[in-house]
């Protein structure tokens, strides 16, 4: 497999020095498992039947993931996936992947730093721009990001889409299934520093209430759209 690190211009130099993320663009000549025995990344159970692409967009991310635990302790190894398919993180870690075709990015933070959530999306996305302005985007969240920023209207769709997929991978798993698009309305966004805050729209428990205040960052990459959120 071969890998190209993607150093970010924006995000880079905003973003808390305890936040650490990557963004790398992958490609493979059908020979993955020598890649996944090179970078020593066990090949889940469930995984040895999927498609080609699945396991080289599972690779990369966790080629990525591992990259960045290794950053802190160099004896870490890339997360396993766990019987719900997400990543299992070490203990004193949290961190996300995603993965879009041919990029991967992901992100990881110390837990008594927070959580974190990260997102990358084609500008050519899979999902018909319709359906995120129906489904996923309210039209004042549209709005203010039409006032506020200098953005064409299919990528402050996917924008959002991106940046509400990184909030909801940044709440602990035992939330997600009480969350959905609708769970985060945009409260603000900053064109020049690239930053924008959302709000919880209803109560989870007492950490997390109705109002609670969810910060993150975006940038675009060639033709993605990468997003990162950080919950304190």
């Amino acid at each position: 497999m071969k890998i190209c690190w993607f150093q970010t211009k924006h995000i880079i130099k905003v973003l808390p020095d305890y936040i650490h993320f990557t963004v790398l663009r992958f490609a493979w000549n059908g020979a993955l498992d020598d890649a996944f025995r090179i970078y020593d990344v066990p090949v889940p159970r469930r995984l040895a039947s999927a498609t080609k692409q699945r396991q080289a967009e599972y690779l990369a991310g966790r080629i990525g993931a591992q990259k960045l635990l290794q950053h802190f302790d160099i004896t870490l190894r890339a997360p396993l996936m766990a019987d719900n398919r997400a990543p299992s993180w070490p203990s004193s870690y949290r961190g996300a992947i995603s993965h879009d075709r041919d990029f991967a990015s992901a992100a990881v933070i110390k837990m008594h730093y927070g959580r974190v959530g990260i997102d990358i999306e084609s500008l050519s996305p899979k999902i018909a721009l319709n359906t995120i302005s129906q489904r996923i985007a309210s039209a004042r969240e549209i709005d203010t990001l039409i006032t506020t920023s200098d953005l064409l209207l299919d990528h402050i769709l996917l924008l959002l889409f991106s940046a509400k997929e990184s909030a909801y991978k940044a709440f602990p798993r035992e939330h997600q299934q009480h969350l959905d698009f609708h769970s985060f309305e945009l409260r603000d966004i900053d064109p020049h520093l690239q930053q924008f805050t959302f709000s919880l729209t209803h109560t989870l428990n007492h950490e997390y209430e109705a109002g609670f205040s969810v910060k993150g960052w975006y940038e675009f990459l060639e033709n993605r759209v990468l997003t990162l959120v950080h919950l304190h």
